[in-house]
């Protein structure tokens, strides 16, 4: 399917329901509203009532429309951008092991970041206002008591110094990730339920299923250690009808009959043995 039939068919109906929208509520305002001042209260709730159901029209068209066509990686990408993370932890960790010196390490070395910051901003901000105090008191006022600096600013200034960490390392995965998708030559996009490929495939494998029951009945009728290939399956007698997108290479007798087929829009390839079985040729065994 095209971009420009995509288009058509999202767009075309949409356009109508939104018209007919706009037509029904210009018909209501000519033939019930006053000709001067603003329609009346229960017009209006009419409208807004009909535009709701517009709206709700075209949200349930464009959700069919993207289950109709596969295309529910719309819905597992908002999922995924919310929950992945949760995904992500269920899965590593039980892959995770503690170093417990490590652990340890980091424990001693956030305690003591965080009492010597204290200490240090403790006296920072009690000796901040040291020089208005002075002034007072060169002008016989009373001392103003010391300020204090809580342990809870000390606290969200710690907290504030791991989230900068977290966001950096994020924004490098984030870049990281990024320059992967564009250098990649896996598609970005793909179809979630892939009906196309399995129709490829099943028709690879039909082909293959076909011209083993041409030939069990070609050695039905002349033995089976006669060899028998492409040509004779494809003969009137017994009827075989080669797919003009499927490639196919079969033969033999009926104890050494081996087949391989492929479509050409597909990447997969298939086998057939001597009892009919069909399997999927991995890589691994195209490679040996």
């Amino acid at each position: 399917m095209t971009s420009i039939q995509i288009v058509i068919m999202i767009g075309v109906p949409v356009l109508v329901v939104y018209l007919i929208g706009r037509w029904q509520w210009k018909y209501l305002k000519r033939g019930f509203a006053p000709a001067e001042g603003p329609p009346p209260s229960s017009l209006k709730k009419t409208g807004l009532a009909l535009w709701f159901i517009i709206k709700v029209l075209i949200i349930c068209y464009v959700l069919f429309f993207i289950l109709a066509t596969g295309q529910t990686w719309v819905f597992e990408a908002g999922f995924i951008f919310l929950f992945g993370w949760a995904a992500f932890l269920i899965k590593k960790i039980p892959e995770m092991s503690v170093n417990a010196e490590g652990l340890a390490m980091g424990l001693v070395g956030l305690a003591l970041l965080v009492y010597c910051g204290h200490r240090f901003l403790t006296w920072l901000y009690a000796h901040w206002g040291q020089g208005g105090k002075d002034a007072g008191q060169d002008q016989g006022e009373p001392d103003a008591p010391a300020r204090l600096w809580p342990l809870r600013w000390t606290a969200g200034l710690v907290a504030l110094l791991f989230l900068f960490f977290g966001a950096s390392i994020g924004f490098i995965g984030t870049a990281h990730q990024t320059a992967w998708m564009i250098t990649s030559d896996k598609p970005l996009l793909k179809s979630s339920w892939g009906y196309k490929a399995r129709a490829y495939q099943s028709d690879a494998k039909s082909s293959l299923r076909n011209i083993y029951l041409a030939c069990k009945a070609y050695w039905a009728d002349h033995g089976s250690d006669r060899s028998c290939n492409l040509n004779i399956a494809q003969t009137t007698t017994y009827s075989y009808i080669q797919s003009r997108d499927v490639v196919i290479t079969a033969g033999g007798s009926e104890k050494e009959f081996h087949g391989i087929a492929g479509h050409l829009r597909d990447n997969g390839w298939f086998m057939i043995n001597p009892k009919g079985e069909i399997e999927e040729i991995k890589e691994s065994d195209s490679g040996s």
